[in-house]
Formats: structure tokens, C-alpha cells, sequence
């Protein structure tokens, strides 16, 4: 990583919008040209990057480093789960348990962590990198408000909200 007074010559962070903008040509690939214009990629993960210097880097740790001072180890939450929204209030430091907790669920129901077997509804969660059963329901909604409650226990305000 670059050190970030030589960044910051190279990019403008807006922390209220989450964008990138280049500020000036120090390398080959950032010409005069595209001073003033927004920085970075949208990828079909859904994240933005920018590639400085020839190396690539998500948009959302260049934003956690323009505002701490550091560059983030771990994970990084994007709080509201849209992955191209890097505004710094939408970011937090998060462990992988927490940041797979705020991510949208997979299911043949429509709701995080709930599978339906049977004619019946099992609500289950990971937690751990253990998958914990949680109780079998009548209905969807009952399995996710189930769900939803031990979720919150287990993840406090990583848990997001969990339905469709």
C-alpha cells in the first residue's frame, strides 16, 4: 500500500457520497485527461475498484484508510449490504461471523435462514462456523421471526433485518 499523504495527491475521497475522484496524473494509467473524473469500477460482485500503480483495490478499504489512517486488516461491513455504497458512515470493521450476518440470505423461501422441508418451515443459523438449529414453524414468517431473534442475540446490530 501506498503511503497515504501520496494518495491523497492522487485521489479526493467525498466521505458523503462514497466516490472517488482523481485529483491528479502521478501514474501512467491516470492521465491528465481524467482529472476530475470518478475513480474506480463498478465489478460484477457488486464492489467498486480502483487500480492505482498497477494493483487493484476495493474502494471501500481506500476509503476506510483516506479517513482512520489505517488500512483495515479484517473485514468491512457495508451496513446497508449495497457493496458500491462507500460513504464512510455506511462502513464499519466487522469480524467474518458479523459480516456474513448482514449478508442477504439464499433460501427456497425468500427468508435468511429459513428452509422449507416437509410442508414445514426449520429456521437454523451459522454462528461459529457452526450451523446451530433454531426450531421447525408452521409458517414462513414464524421460522424468520425466529431467525430474526436469535440473529439479533447472536449478532446484535450486525444482524440486519432478514426478510425477503
Amino acid at each position: 500500500m501506498m503511503p497515504l499523504d501520496e494518495l491523497k495527491n492522487c485521489l479526493r475521497y467525498e466521505p458523503d457520497t462514497g466516490r472517488f475522484i482523481w485529483a491528479s496524473a502521478i501514474t501512467k494509467s491516470v492521465k491528465k485527461c481524467l482529472i476530475g473524473q470518478e475513480a474506480g469500477v463498478l465489478h460484477h460482485s457488486g464492489y467498486v475498484y480502483i487500480k492505482i500503480m498497477g494493483k487493484k483495490y476495493a474502494a471501500h478499504r481506500l476509503a476506510w484508510f483516506f479517513v482512520h489512517g489505517e488500512f483495515p486488516q479484517g473485514f468491512l461491513d457495508h451496513i446497508n449490504r449495497n457493496k458500491s455504497d462507500n460513504r464512510i458512515s455506511n462502513l464499519r470493521k466487522a469480524t467474518r461471523s458479523q459480516n456474513s450476518a448482514n449478508m442477504r440470505g439464499r433460501s427456497n423461501t425468500g427468508f435468511k435462514g429459513v428452509q422449507k422441508t416437509q410442508g414445514k418451515y426449520t429456521a437454523r443459523i451459522r454462528y461459529n462456523y457452526k450451523l446451530r438449529h433454531i426450531g421447525v414453524y408452521a409458517t414462513a414468517e414464524e421460522a424468520s421471526e425466529a431467525y430474526q431473534k436469535e440473529a439479533k442475540k447472536l449478532f446484535g446490530d450486525f444482524a440486519g433485518a432478514f426478510s425477503h
